[in-house]
């Protein structure tokens, strides 16, 4: 994992908001809720302050539910890491960064202890959980891994796509361009572009402007062998 998603930046600083009444998190000699349920009771306590858990619990109330560490959870579709990654997005805050974060590692070291070979993971995760790494590699400059797991990310949402008819995810496939165009490596960038331009599309304006810079690409790449 990249050194800048490894910083913790301190205790979150609390939001003068206030925050709904989900009670306190008991130290108890049992857990229940998610918590509980997707047996993750040491890493809460080893990884968060009684103080952060507290205001972890008062923030994550899907659908206005206190069901993180109170209650009885029954059976449920999601695995850990699906549970992990909705919990991480309630802490997209800048104050929140240091929760976030050790969310996150935690989903990282779950996957690489529980791979899933499905169409569409890529090292035990699904591709749409990578965005916070490839940022961050990208932010080091640290190109040439950054380019190395985009690829395997393409593939991924390809081949989910392929197994169930979902369009392709254009965000990679950006990433990639703009990789390769700051590399000057104009002809890869046009072989990623033509790559997306064979998929299925995902509504929105991304289609669009990838179809725009492949048509920018190949008009360069022309000017310079003529």
């Amino acid at each position: 994992m990249s050194s800048i998603l490894k910083k913790i930046l301190g205790f979150p600083k609390l939001p003068e908001e206030k925050l709904p009444d989900c009670g306190k998190n008991e130290d108890s000699r049992e857990i229940e809720g998610y918590i509980g349920y997707f047996r993750l009771t040491d890493w809460w306590r080893s990884n968060f302050t009684e103080e952060e858990q507290n205001y972890i619990v008062s923030r994550f109330v899907p659908l206005g539910s206190c069901s993180l560490v109170q209650g009885k959870v029954g059976s449920t579709s999601q695995s850990a890491i699906d549970f992990l990654q909705s919990m991480k997005s309630w802490f997209r805050k800048k104050e929140d960064y240091s929760i976030y974060i050790r969310i996150h590692m935690q989903i990282d070291e779950l996957a690489k202890a529980n791979p899933s070979v499905k169409p569409g993971y890529v090292r035990g995760r699904h591709f749409c959980t990578y965005t916070d790494d490839v940022n961050a590699l990208i932010k080091d400059n640290l190109l040439s891994e950054a380019e190395s797991l985009l690829l395997e990310l393409v593939a991924a949402t390809e081949a989910e796509s392929k197994c169930k008819g979902w369009r392709a995810a254009p965000w990679y496939y950006d990433k990639l361009s703009i990789i390769y165009k700051k590399r000057k490596e104009y002809t890869k960038a046009l072989q990623i572009l033509e790559r997306y331009s064979e998929q299925c599309h995902a509504p929105g304006t991304m289609p669009a402007t990838l179809a725009k810079r492949l048509e920018r690409i190949r008009g360069l790449l022309q000017k310079s062998s003529s």
